[in-house]
């Protein structure tokens, strides 16, 4: 019974992928800025970004972005996609709303970054 419940684990695990997820309350600017550099970073990630709501792109963060050689200008707001956060193997929040109004599945590794 052990041997086929640690076959069955090691089965899930190779089935996993490294993957972040960042939560902000729009996903119009932290959020996405948080998902690009990530991906600049981790290539070999699967890294989305999402909102309790979708505020749309802020043009700032275009800005900014762009001054670090990252093109998001083709971007759009994503509210929060259950399926992935519940695969994500990290889940960062940016924000007091995205902290308190997502359920962080247990699976996951939580990080709460409020500023």
């Amino acid at each position: 019974m052990v041997f086929a419940q640690n076959v069955k684990l090691n089965w899930e695990l190779k089935k996993m992928t490294n993957s972040i997820y960042f939560l902000c309350s729009g996903n119009s600017c932290r959020s996405q800025m948080a998902e690009d550099y990530a991906k600049k970073y981790l290539p070999n990630w699967d890294i989305q970004s999402a909102g309790i709501r979708a505020d749309g792109l802020n043009p700032n963060a275009i800005k900014v972005m762009a001054e670090d050689d990252i093109d998001i200008s083709e971007q759009f707001s994503k509210i929060v996609d259950e399926n992935f956060l519940h695969r994500a193997t990290i889940i960062v929040t940016l924000c007091g709303e995205a902290r308190d109004k997502c359920f962080i599945p247990q699976n996951a590794r939580w990080i709460p970054l409020v500023h």
